[in-house]
């Protein structure tokens, strides 16, 4: 079975390997110019040819990480390190919020604390509650005798999700929550309440706070921790020091500093290993509006400049406006022959 499982991994690693845009889909061909314009303008200096090396290896993270769920359970395929007993039993003793990113085998965690007997409540965007409930039915069973109690899962976009959250946290569970997924609830009358502004590689980013608001109100800790991929089969954990409230702080103080210090410490690990983070397929959707004139297309700097289609039409995306010129297909055949794949 070892074998096995190791043959398909391997399989599924070289056939990400061989990607080419040439033979991109639609999908592909426009995820991937939105993805070197969000790595771009976080990397300025970085070669526009380690774009796709980078993009790929994203994509492999991202499927590994289905797969690691399933093959935890096979002795001796997943090597794990820095898995803290010690943190573990100190939520045990102090229930709190864990605060995890979507790098790594970052779905692997839930998998982990339920092993470990800490009762978690997961909140997530709707889409992935669904996933999630898959998981949970056919992967988390055996883990506990009553696998309902052990693992439940907040829709963070439904409407009495904070009271949910809160109930969790009140009852002695520990809340999951991928910060850097921006997914929030609908409690608020105005939205625009519940967001911090801070810089993220330079560039302005509006993320909500509701993580640290309610780690305030509820005088619980903040537990920060992040997982990186080795190779195939290594997963590594490192666990931040848990963020605390201070009697003195005040709520509005606490929630920036405690959100901006989460961010800090994806973005300190993102410089070291960047094709460890999903987000940058997605990152653009919480950057704040760039007031950008808007410029006629030249390509006296095509680094600045990426390609892709949609159905019948082109399209030219400026990397550092992200502002997208219409071209016709014909022109968009031509350009892109031009180009060449690293646009």
């Amino acid at each position: 079975m070892k074998k096995n499982i190791l043959a398909l991994r391997h399989g599924i690693i070289q056939s990400y390997r061989r990607f080419d845009l040439e033979d991109a889909t639609i999908k592909q061909e426009k995820q991937f110019a939105v993805f070197s314009a969000n790595l771009y303008n976080a990397f300025p200096k970085l070669s526009p040819k380690k774009y796709l090396p980078l993009f790929k290896q994203v994509h492999i993270n991202r499927r590994l990480s289905f797969l690691d769920v399933e093959h935890v359970a096979y002795p001796d395929v997943l090597h794990i390190d820095g898995w803290n007993d010690a943190w573990v039993q100190g939520l045990k003793d102090r229930p709190g919020i864990i605060c995890t990113y979507h790098t790594g085998s970052y779905r692997l965690i839930n998998y982990l604390l339920i092993q470990a007997g800490l009762p978690v409540s997961l909140v997530v965007s709707a889409k992935a509650c669904q996933m999630e409930e898959k998981l949970k039915q056919n992967l988390y069973q055996h883990l506990a005798t009553d696998i309902h109690a052990a693992f439940e899962l907040i829709n963070a976009e439904e409407s009495h999700a904070l009271i949910h959250m809160a109930r969790a946290l009140r009852n002695g569970r520990s809340l999951v929550l991928y910060i850097d997924g921006n997914t929030g609830t609908k409690v608020e009358e105005c939205v625009a309440r519940n967001l911090v502004e801070l810089k993220f590689f330079g560039q302005k980013m509006s993320v909500r706070k509701g993580l640290a608001v309610l780690a305030y109100r509820l005088a619980c800790p903040i537990y920060p921790i992040i997982c990186r991929r080795l190779r195939n089969t290594g997963i590594v954990y490192s666990m931040h020091k848990p963020i605390i409230r201070i009697n003195a702080d005040e709520e509005a103080s606490f929630t920036n500093w405690a959100t901006k210090i989460l961010y800090k410490y994806l973005e300190d690990f993102l410089r070291q290993y960047p094709e460890q983070w999903e987000g940058w397929l997605y990152l653009q959707d919480s950057l704040m509006a760039r007031k950008a004139r808007e410029i006629s297309p030249n390509f006296d700097d095509l680094r600045e400049w990426s390609l892709y289609r949609n159905q019948q039409k082109g399209f030219l995306l400026h990397r550092p406006s992200y502002r997208i010129y219409p071209v016709e297909l014909s022109d968009y055949r031509q350009l892109k022959h031009w180009f060449g794949t690293y646009l």
